[in-house]
């Protein structure tokens, strides 16, 4: 069994951000547009001090939530790029576990052959002794019916 990573939830999750990024800098765009409107229309002193007071913070704002987003956005990136890293990383163990796996059965082939081997070669060793015994013990009783000239 290989272990999998999948990376498409992150790809998506991704992309979502990257989507909610455009829509966040055209609201942006469209704000700075509208005051830029609203400053036309009020350029008395009255107007100014509106644009002072309620609309330049909100400008402000905005453009400190759009660096938020940017930070979120290029996080978002590197930890996409960490995901690609691991699933890399992961086929190559992969690969790497079953190349291992593919070497203990070579090894545990290799065992079995080698003990099969050691049983052949201990019985015709033990095969081997007995013979040598029964030959010793035939020389003897041929020496104890023959007698030297």
């Amino acid at each position: 069994m290989q272990p999998t990573f999948d990376t498409a939830f992150y790809q998506r999750n991704h992309m979502d951000l990257e989507d909610e990024l455009m829509k966040f800098a055209l609201a942006i765009q469209n704000f700075r547009e509208q005051s830029q409107i609203l400053s036309a229309i009020w350029s008395d002193d009255a107007g100014r001090r509106i644009r002072q007071i309620h609309i330049l913070p909100l400008v402000e704002q905005y453009g400190s939530s759009e660096t938020t987003a940017n930070q979120y956005f290029q996080a978002s990136e590197e930890r996409l790029k960490s995901f690609h890293v691991m699933n890399r990383l992961i086929s190559e163990y992969a690969g790497l576990h079953s190349s291992l796996e593919e070497r203990g059965e070579d090894v545990h082939r290799q065992n079995n052959e080698y003990q099969r081997v050691s049983a052949i070669s201990e019985r015709q060793r033990d095969k081997g002794l007995e013979f040598a015994a029964k030959s010793e013990q035939y020389n003897r009783l041929a020496n104890n019916h023959v007698s030297p000239l």
